[in-house]
C-alpha cells in the first residue's frame, strides 16, 4: 500500500565498479569498508522505503563496496547492519566512505561528503540513549521539564559545536524542537501509567509549544525522521483528550472532527484519518458516527474500502448475538471450529509469539485454564506460516494444555473479528453468543469477576 506523505519516489540501488562511476547531481556514491565484523546485509532506508543489499556472495565475503543511489532528495536516511540502527545523513550528488569496524571506538566512521553531518548524528545518538535510560516520565512536572529542557540545550550547543552545514544545521533545530514537543505531549499519559493517576499540569505546561505549528501539510509530507508527523499525532490526541466532552465523550470522534477542522482536504488528512481509525474504530454507540466522519472526510478510495471492510465486521459483531464460526487448524493438525465447542462458554486469546504483551500473558493465561476446567479456553494465534514451528515452540516452553489453534496473519477470521491489535481476548457463552470483545486478560483483577458472573 502506497504511503501518501511522502512526495518523493523509491530509493533505487544499482551496483558498479568504483572506476566506472562518475558522481553527478542525480547520483549519490556509497563506499563501504567493513572490518572484523561478519554483515550478510546492509539496509538503506528512509520513513517511505526500504532497500537492502546482500553483501554475502554465497563464499565470498565482500569487504568493500560501492554503490551508486538515486536519491529522490538530500536528506535523512537509516543504516541497518545486523541488529544496529545507525542514523544517517545523504546529499545528493556527493561521495561518502563508511567503515564498520567491530573493534573500533565507535564502531562507525565517515569520510568524505557529509562526514560532519553524519558524526555529529553518531554522537546526537549516544546523548538520545543516555537521555532515554533516565525514568524521568515518572517525575514530577517541574523535574520532568527540568531534565527535558536540560537535554534540549544539550543536543542545541551540541549542534552549535558541530561543523555541519547551513541548511542541515537549520532543520536539525526543527527536528530537535519535534523531538522534545512530542516529549511533553507524551508526559502526562506515560506518567499515568508508571504512576496510575494522570498528573495535574500546570497552566504553562504547554506554553514553549505556541510557536509550533501542527497543521504544515508541508512538513508533514516531507518529513523522512517521522518526527513531525509523530509529534501532529500526539498533539491532537491531546485535544481529542481535553475535548472529548464535546463529542459525546469519545475521543477518537473528538480527534477526527479537530483534524477536519484544521487540515484541508487531500493526503495528509487522510493519512492522520486512517492511521488513528486502523486502532480507533472498535464496537460502541458512537461506531456509525465515527465511521461517517472518516468516509465524508477521506479522498482515498482504497483507504475507505479498508476501513470500510473493518466497520462492517464491526457491525456484525454484536454484543447478544451469535458469534461468527471458524475452522481452524490445531496443533494436532485438527481442524476446530467455533460450532464444535458449543455447550461450553469460550474464552478466546487471540495473540502471535512476537507479541511481548501477548507472551507475558501467557503462565496466567495457563492457571486460569487450569481452574476454570469448565470453561474452554481457546488459544488462536495470527502468526505467519513461515514462523508455524516457532509458534509450536512456544506452547511447549509455557507448558500450555488448553486447545490451540493457529488462523496465520491476514486470515478470515482476522477480518470476521476485525483483529487489528493483540492481545485480544473474547469471550462467547454456551450459546454461542458474544459476552465480550474485549474481556479482561488473564492477569487483570476483573478477569475472575467476569468468569464468575452469570454466563448462561
Amino acid at each position: 500500500m502506497r504511503k501518501i506523505f511522502f512526495i518523493y519516489t523509491f530509493l533505487i540501488f544499482c551496483l558498479f565498479a568504483c572506476e566506472s562511476i562518475d558522481v553527478d547531481k542525480e547520483h549519490t556514491i556509497l563506499e563501504f569498508e567493513i572490518k572484523n565484523i561478519e554483515i550478510d546485509e546492509i539496509r538503506i532506508s528512509n520513513s517511505s522505503y526500504s532497500h537492502k543489499k546482500l553483501i554475502n556472495n554465497d563464499k565470498e565475503k565482500l569487504e568493500t563496496f560501492v554503490d551508486t543511489l538515486t536519491l529522490p532528495l538530500s536528506g535523512y536516511y537509516n543504516l541497518f547492519f545486523n541488529r544496529n540502527n545507525i542514523p544517517l545523513y545523504l546529499r545528493r550528488g556527493t561521495k561518502t566512505k563508511i567503515v564498520i569496524d567491530r573493534y573500533s571506538h565507535n564502531k562507525i566512521s565517515y569520510s568524505g561528503n557529509s562526514q560532519e553531518e553524519n558524526e555529529y548524528l553518531l554522537q546526537k545518538l549516544k546523548l538520545k540513549k543516555l537521555f532515554n535510560e533516565r525514568p524521568i516520565f515518572s517525575l514530577n512536572e517541574s523535574e520532568f521539564l527540568g531534565e527535558l529542557f536540560r537535554y534540549k540545550r544539550n543536543l542545541i550547543k551540541f549542534l552549535n559545536d558541530a561543523n555541519v552545514q547551513a541548511d542541515f544545521k537549520k532543520q536539525e533545530i526543527k527536528e530537535i524542537d519535534y523531538e522534545i514537543a512530542a516529549q511533553q505531549l507524551l508526559y502526562p499519559k506515560i506518567h499515568a501509567n508508571l504512576k496510575g493517576v494522570y498528573p495535574e499540569l500546570s497552566d504553562d505546561f504547554y506554553e514553549n509549544l505556541t510557536s509550533l505549528n501542527f497543521s504544515d501539510t508541508l512538513s508533514y509530507s516531507l518529513s523522512q525522521t517521522l518526527r513531525y508527523p509523530l509529534m501532529v499525532k500526539y498533539y491532537y490526541e491531546k485535544i481529542a483528550k481535553d475535548k472529548r466532552k464535546e463529542y459525546g465523550n469519545n475521543v477518537v470522534l473528538a480527534y477526527l472532527r479537530e483534524i477536519d477542522k484544521d487540515f484541508p482536504s487531500g493526503d495528509v488528512k487522510d493519512n492522520l484519518f486512517r492511521r488513528k481509525m486502523i486502532y480507533g474504530l472498535k464496537q460502541g454507540p458512537n461506531l456509525d458516527n465515527i465511521f461517517n466522519t472518516y468516509k465524508k472526510a477521506v479522498r482515498n478510495q482504497e483507504y475507505i474500502n479498508d476501513i470500510t471492510e473493518q466497520y462492517l465486521a464491526l457491525k456484525n459483531l454484536q454484543i447478544g448475538e451469535e458469534a461468527p464460526n471458524f475452522d481452524l487448524e490445531s496443533l494436532n493438525n485438527e481442524i476446530i471450529s467455533l460450532e464444535s465447542l458449543r455447550g461450553k462458554n469460550v474464552y478466546i486469546d487471540v495473540w502471535a509469539t512476537w507479541c511481548g504483551p501477548c507472551i507475558k500473558e501467557l503462565p496466567a493465561f495457563k492457571r486460569m485454564a487450569e481452574k476454570y476446567e469448565d470453561i474452554e479456553f481457546v488459544s488462536i494465534s495470527i502468526d505467519r506460516k513461515e514462523h508455524y514451528e516457532k509458534w509450536k515452540r512456544v506452547i511447549e516452553k509455557y507448558g500450555l494444555t488448553n486447545t490451540q489453534l493457529i488462523a496465520y496473519d491476514k486470515s478470515d477470521f482476522q477480518k470476521q473479528y476485525a483483529i487489528v491489535e493483540i492481545p485480544r481476548y473474547i469471550l462467547i457463552d454456551k450459546k454461542g453468543k458474544i459476552v465480550s470483545l474485549s474481556a479482561p486478560n488473564p492477569s487483570n483483577v476483573e478477569f475472575e469477576k467476569l468468569l464468575n458472573s452469570d454466563l448462561n
